[in-house]
């Protein structure tokens, strides 16, 4: 069983304040960013939450030349976006926000967003590409909560993942999906212990997904 990051409304106020503020603006630029522009923008924040760490990201089809074969990221997102359609009134916070459909849908961007990272051809390489190339849960959670807009989080990091006390690996859809339902029994825990909700008691107009991950994420340096 899970361990329960936050406990009362103080803690939660006081893990706020102390998030990281760059964070902060990256997301603001995100939501500011219209539709067409979004593919730049998830490849620009991926990049700078180091989301592939290990391999290489891929590029966006405008890039001009070649650099691997398709998918790109423009690709990437084109698919993702019936998925996250079906996702858009999921809430961490809701218990019945899992279901068949919406459990299924979060396969298929698992799946997606595995492919955002490429495995670079490099015959002096000494190591094997991490997951032959293929983004890791790191990469994929960041991923998905920002093309739905914090609905879907948080972002399973190591630092999410010592907070929630999950324990093992995080290397399948199923595995994320087990660590999602971790963080929603956090945040209905915490509401229910506080009578209140993550928006009303942070302040914060965003979806729980997305206040949980500014809850248990980096800190200011």
């Amino acid at each position: 069983m899970p361990g329960i990051a936050m406990e009362t409304i103080a803690e939660l106020q006081q893990r706020i304040a102390q998030f990281n503020p760059v964070y902060m603006q990256h997301w603001s630029d995100w939501l500011n960013t219209p539709s067409q522009l979004r593919p730049h923008e998830l490849k620009l924040t991926l990049g700078r939450w180091q989301a592939c760490r290990g391999n290489p990201m891929r590029h966006l089809a405008t890039i001009g030349t070649a650099v691997h074969p398709a998918p790109y990221i423009d690709d990437l997102f084109a698919q993702a976006l019936p998925y996250v359609q079906i996702l858009s009134r999921f809430d961490m916070a809701v218990e019945n926000s899992f279901n068949p459909r919406t459990i299924q849908a979060l396969h298929e961007l698992w799946n997606t967003f595995e492919r955002l990272s490429y495995e670079r051809n490099n015959p002096n390489r000494k190591k094997r590409a991490p997951r032959q190339g293929l983004a890791g849960v790191v990469g994929i959670s960041k991923a998905v909560m920002l093309v739905t807009n914090g609905r879907v989080g948080p972002a399973f990091d190591s630092k999410v993942r010592d907070e929630l006390q999950l324990k093992g690996k995080i290397e399948s859809a199923g595995d994320w999906i087990e660590a999602l339902h971790a963080a929603a029994i956090d945040i209905s825990t915490f509401e229910k212990n506080n009578k209140t909700t993550l928006q009303l008691a942070s302040g914060i107009d965003l979806p729980a997904g997305r206040i949980h991950d500014m809850a248990l994420g980096p800190k200011k340096v």
